[in-house]
């Protein structure tokens, strides 16, 4: 037998490779790692139920009403929570491997299920959950502020004071009832507290005249004033040090800040009557009882409410902030991560969140509703609840990156809210007591074989920095039970291009990227492109088979403007109008596909049907012919209604607009002026980083302004990221079939050798515009250049070749039109080439060999260099070696001495008007020489025909 060394009930144990895990009642957590039962501070009173995992340095557990933590990268408490949507106890959690996992609840049959080891669990498909607030019976009356209290010691029992009465629960929150005696003198309760270190003293902050703080020491019998002085109206201005619960703090209006040290028996000031105004909240940090903050609040809306921070207790303060409106009536901390603070507004529907422990608080998002109270989860910082001063909530079960409403039920003006486990939440609204009823459904899906064309990649105009590219598309596997293996095939036309791809194991609902084989293109064609998927007994072939154009070109796109947006809203140089009150145009932390900084959303959730308001952006550069407009947008309609997005731009900074397209968000709605990109839903709508899609629009030249008007019809969120205005600099691909003379056998090329092409203007003195390298296919003697600077315009073709006689393009020069694919056959006629300077081999007219020196004429210089190179069996990758085999022999000295012979020179329209006759005539001189004396250097080698 083991001593585990708990007192608790263990529940589930567990070998995990080299050790042990074993969990239970309370927040046991036990690791062995062969040296014997190790207790883990979990910091939490829930039950552990469920443990997983195959490595001691990879365990996940589970418990509660609905957390799962694991120990990964080295956390030996389980502080990574892992973000899931079960709000109900966990029992057991199970990975078949590192990636694979599913956890279950006892209240319900929805198994939730991770592919990614955790990062994200998911419900499967066909489950849902509902949110409802039920009031319990038993405690009622007036109250303001947060009046709600866990019981130290018992997890199932709850105190809450209306008027002057305190209540409790015993089960849950399920029922109430009155304990103890009347408060005297008093109306309208604000804090009220139950001692951890004695469950029988109680305080309670209660407005009269003036406010007091009364405290008992007998469960409520008896009761005694502390504290008679005015505090906030709408606040709490009483506090307990969490970490010490002996220490008590109160923060009055007009100045001062007051400590208890002996459990809220009596008070002295402590900050020199620091010049507080009217304190509406105070939050001691966990684990750091030094780190004190209060959010002071106004008497009138007149003035934005400042947060404070004192680093020592409370004696001195600083002035770290403010929030947009006159009060901060909630503040909420985590033990789990003392550094975050999440905090409301009023009467704004801001929510403010530090992550430094109150030295700066950010925007987080903005909830549509006047702010009121807020609680972090007791088991799992994931978990965060805001609430309104009018019947309405908001729940994020991701770390505040989503949120959705949970209204329903509510009635009365906001208060306190506690989550005391993830299935637990309570909180004092009205004047009355709800719970959060959590109903979750699952609705089996029948298996249906269905895969589908979900996007033909890029289409409409395109740009690419080469011809040759990777098409790709994306399918999906709509099967919600089962994987599935299919066929995906592009066809492309014209040009028959056909392309077929396996893809194997695709996960149920999931979706994945086919990377079809290399497909060159012919710059400035508009091409169809379809791709089709094939699987047996496919029950939905209408979505089996998707077509659209593309028409790529070589070139690149520039953003000339561009807009992420940021916290700060609206960014510089934007600015938000339209009818007078509340502005619907705020900033959202969700950023498109789920990348970036945020997004602005135009929250026609709230906004009242019939609502204009626009978002302008700065004056940019005005565009030119062929500039874009980009923006990525997320949308999912309301059961009715019809929003309206209008995109206008302006050519005079913003003086007038003109409508450049109307967009539509509407159940049903299709087509290309749809806002929809999400599924028509009855709540709140927050994009998943799925539900993005990009629209694009030609802008007309000159304009240097635009406008997104928004039209409410009262339906649901519109998300807009990622404004871009792009500028294109089209390249121009000039496919150039050529020979070097030497280096073609009759049917090939012996080497695929680079070769240089140069732009030159007609007329004198033919200016070079652009040059482009490429190497010559061996086979097709094609050379692609691509050409980045040239405008349209007519040019001459210059040849430049290592050891071949430059040689352009024939008399008149060649059509180029940028960004459209041209072609150009010097082998086809000896009249392609300029002067006719070119030579029959084989039948293909080739570029004169020999010119090593490249002096532009073919003479015994360069015989001379191939001769020596030759004497000394030179080889390799060299200029003297005309035929590209490698080696320097006997047959490039033939090639360079015939083309000597019959003095090949280069001709130009640039030796046409200064012919050089003077080296002409000095190589024939030279070569008559030579061939007089039939020698090289001495050498009696006979090089002659």
């Amino acid at each position: 037998m083991e001593t585990s060394g708990t007192t608790n009930n263990l529940l589930k144990v567990k070998y995990s490779g080299t050790g042990r895990v074993a969990a239970g009642e309370f927040g046991t957590l036990l690791i062995d790692n062969g040296s014997g039962w190790t207790s883990i501070n979990t910091r939490t009173r829930s039950d552990i139920r469920g443990i997983a995992g195959s490595d001691m340095n990879e365990i996940h557990v589970c418990g509660g009403g609905g957390f799962i933590r694991n120990n990964k990268s080295g956390s030996s408490n389980f502080y990574n929570f892992e973000k899931n949507p079960m709000m109900a106890n966990l029992t057991d959690i199970f990975f078949s491997s590192v990636n694979n996992g599913w956890a279950v609840s006892s209240l319900n049959s929805v198994i939730i299920y991770t592919t990614d080891g955790g990062v994200t669990w998911s419900m499967p498909a066909g489950s849902t959950v509902a949110f409802n607030w039920v009031s319990k019976s038993g405690a009622s009356g007036n109250f303001l502020g947060n009046n709600i209290c866990q019981h130290p010691t018992d997890r199932n029992s709850f105190f809450v004071v209306f008027g002057g009465q305190v209540y409790v629960s015993r089960n849950r929150g399920e029922n109430w009832s009155a304990v103890g005696a009347t408060i005297p003198a008093t109306s309208t309760p604000h804090s009220f507290f139950v001692s951890p270190l004695d469950t029988n003293i109680w305080l309670v902050a209660t407005q009269s005249s003036p406010d007091k703080v009364y405290r008992t020491t007998n469960y409520g019998a008896s009761w005694t004033q502390v504290i008679s002085q005015n505090f906030s109206s709408y606040g709490q201005p009483l506090e307990i040090d969490q970490n010490n619960p002996s220490v008590f703090y109160f923060a009055p209006d007009g100045g001062g800040f007051w400590k208890s040290t002996n459990s809220g028996e009596t008070f002295s000031e402590i900050s020199g009557n620091y010049p507080f105004r009217s304190p509406c909240e105070i939050l001691v940090t966990w684990d750091s009882s030094n780190v004190i903050i209060v959010g002071d609040g106004v008497t009138s809306d007149t003035a934005d409410a400042k947060m404070f921070k004192s680093t020592n207790g409370g004696v001195n303060w600083s002035m770290k902030g403010t929030v947009s409106t006159s009060e901060t009536p909630s503040m909420c901390n985590t033990v789990f991560d003392k550094n975050l603070i999440w905090c409301t507004e009023w009467s704004g529907s801001n929510i403010y969140k530090s992550t430094d422990m109150g030295n700066n608080f950010t925007l987080s998002h903005n909830t549509g509703i006047q702010g009121w109270g807020s609680d972090i989860s007791r088991e799992d910082p994931t978990m965060i609840i805001t609430g309104g001063w009018s019947a309405a909530a908001r729940l994020s079960t991701d770390g505040g990156v989503n949120w959705i409403n949970i209204n329903t039920g509510l009635s009365g003006h906001g208060g306190g809210i506690l989550i005391a486990e993830r299935g637990l939440v309570i909180a004092q609204q009205g004047s009355n007591v709800y719970k959060l009823n959590i109903a979750y459904t699952d609705t089996p899906v029948l298996s249906s074989i269905d895969v589908q064309v979900l996007s033909l990649g890029g289409t409409g105009s395109q740009f690419y920095l080469t011809t040759t590219i990777t098409p790709s598309g994306t399918v999906k596997n709509n099967n919600q039970a089962s994987n599935a293996t299919f066929n995906v095939t592009r066809r492309i036309t014209p040009g028959g291009y056909v392309s077929t791809k396996t893809v194997t194991n695709l996960a149920s609902n999931g979706s994945t990227t086919v990377n079809f084989d290399p497909w060159t293109f012919s710059a400035g064609t508009v091409y169809t492109v379809k791709d089709s998927v094939h699987i047996d007994d496919d029950v939905n072939a209408a979505n089996d088979v998707l077509s659209g154009s593309i028409t790529p070109y070589l070139g690149i796109s520039v953003n000339t403007f561009t807009e992420q947006f940021a916290p700060t809203f609206p960014p510089s140089g934007w600015v938000l109008a339209g009818t007078t009150g509340t502005m619907y145009w705020i900033y959202s932390p969700l950023s498109s596909y789920g990348n970036g900084t945020g997004s602005a959303l135009y929250n026609f959730w709230n906004s009242p049907a019939g609502r204009n308001q626009t978002m302008s952006s700065p004056t940019f550069t005005a565009s030119v012919s062929g500039d874009k407009l980009s923006f990525d947008y997320a949308y999912a309609p309301f059961t009715s209604d019809t929003d309206s997005l209008l995109i206008q731009i302006s050519s005079n900074g913003g003086a007038s607009y003109t409508n450049l397209t109307k967009l539509y968000g509407k159940n049903g709605y299709t087509g290309d002026s749809t806002l929809n990109t999400a599924p028509t839903t009855s709540s709140e709508f927050f994009p998943a980083s799925d539900q993005w899609l990009t629209k694009n629009y030609t802008l007309p030249a000159g304009t240097n302004k635009v406008r997104f008007r928004a039209r409410s019809g009262f339906g649901n969120n519109l998300f807009v990221d990622n404004v871009n205005i792009s500028s294109v600099n089209l390249f121009t691909q000039y496919n150039i079939k050529l020979a070097p003379e030497g280096m073609y056998n009759g049917t090939t090329l012996n080497l695929a050798d680079t070769v240089k092409a140069y732009l030159r203007n007609t007329n004198s003195p033919f200016n070079n515009v652009d040059s482009s390298v490429a190497v010559i296919d061996p086979v097709s003697l094609n050379a692609a250049f691509v050409f980045k600077n040239a405008p349209t315009g007519t040019y001459y073709l210059q040849i430049v070749h290592r050891n071949s006689l430059e040689t352009w393009s024939k008399a008149g020069g060649e059509a180029l039109t940028k960004g459209v694919t041209a072609n150009y056959d010097f082998t086809s006629a000896q009249s392609q080439t300029y002067g006719n300077n070119s030579i029959l081999i084989s039948g293909k007219w080739c570029l004169y060999s020999g010119d090593v020196v490249k002096n532009g004429i073919v003479e015994l210089a360069d015989v001379l260099e191939i001769y020596n190179n030759a004497s000394n069996f030179s080889s390799g990758y060299i200029l003297s070696d005309l035929t590209g085999e490698g080696t320097v022999d006997l047959s490039d000295i033939l090639i360079a001495y015939n083309n000597s012979s019959d003095f090949i020179a280069k001709i130009t329209p640039e030796t046409i008007l200064n012919p050089d006759f003077p080296v002409k005539e000095n190589t024939r001189i030279r070569l008559w020489e030579f061939q007089k004396s039939g020698t090289i250097e001495g050498n009696k080698t006979d090089v002659r025909k």
